[in-house]
This record gives structure tokens, C-alpha cells and sequence, in this order.
């Protein structure tokens, strides 16, 4: 294994038709990889699948184009694994007209996470798509870094 020089902070392994040989050429190149997941079903697979790569951080999230469709057990889920994981992420704001209908479900989620996520311990990846202002200010409110991810 070569030591890592660069640290992709969000990529979506998951969506990669071989994940495991993509992993496999990050590593040779040097690169350490943020797996970003969508859910907490998406995140135990996805542990389960590569298992511990020292070069892999498996981040656990909660992507706000899913928000409306979370359920109290859903985050319940995603709060029992929290302590399992470094990184959270995908999580965030997307007020594209893909997201604008859920707005307001996207801002409960993203608060939640923001305040019970033992915030400050894990670096957060923030996906933000049309949402900059809000997304920034609640970091700000929360007074939490983040590593932003957007759309423009």
C-alpha cells in the first residue's frame, strides 16, 4: 500500500461497477477515499461489502433529496451508528427543483444531524445545491466545519 497523499472527501463507491478494483487503483495512486452513503442501509452495506481498508472511511448519511422519506426509525438507525463511523456525510441542503418540494423535511433532517450527531467529532461532508446561504448559516449557528460539496 502506498501512503495516501490525497484524500478524496466525497466519493460515491457505491455507484461504481466494481468498487473494490476502484479502491484498489485509489490506493496504488496514493489516494484515501470518503466513501459518502445516502442512508444508513447504504452505509452497512457498504462497511459489509469492503470490510477495513486503511485507506477507506465508509461516512454514514442521510442525503437531503431522500428527507422527506426518512422515517423516526430510519434516524434512529442513523444516530445507533454514528459511533460507529469517523466521517458523516452526504448530508446537507438541495433547493434545485429536484428538491425545493421538501425543503422544509430537508432542514429537520440536516438540524437533527447538525445538533445530535455528536457534532464537532466527525468531519462532515455537506452536500448544498441552491441552498449556499442556509447551509453555510446553519454550520455557522452549529459552529461546525464542514467540507462542502455542491452544485452551480
Amino acid at each position: 500500500m502506498t501512503p495516501a497523499r490525497l484524500l478524496d472527501t466525497h466519493c460515491h463507491v457505491a455507484a461504481y461497477a466494481d468498487p473494490v478494483a476502484m479502491l484498489r487503483a485509489a490506493d496504488e495512486a496514493g489516494i484515501a477515499i470518503v466513501a459518502v452513503t445516502e442512508d444508513p442501509d447504504e452505509y452497512r452495506r457498504l462497511r459489509t461489502r469492503l470490510g477495513r481498508r486503511d485507506h477507506v472511511h465508509v461516512a454514514l448519511g442521510l442525503h437531503p433529496l431522500r428527507a422527506a422519506s426518512f422515517s423516526p426509525n430510519d434516524l434512529a438507525r442513523f444516530f445507533r451508528l454514528v459511533p460507529q463511523t469517523r466521517w458523516i456525510g452526504e448530508v446537507g441542503l438541495d433547493y434545485s427543483r429536484a428538491g425545493v418540494s421538501t425543503a422544509k423535511a430537508q432542514q429537520r433532517v440536516f438540524d437533527v444531524v447538525l445538533t445530535e450527531a455528536q457534532p464537532g467529532r466527525h468531519p462532515l461532508t455537506v452536500h448544498s445545491r441552491g441552498a449556499e446561504k442556509d447551509v453555510i448559516g446553519r454550520l455557522s449557528d452549529a459552529g461546525l466545519p464542514a467540507i462542502l460539496h455542491w452544485y452551480t
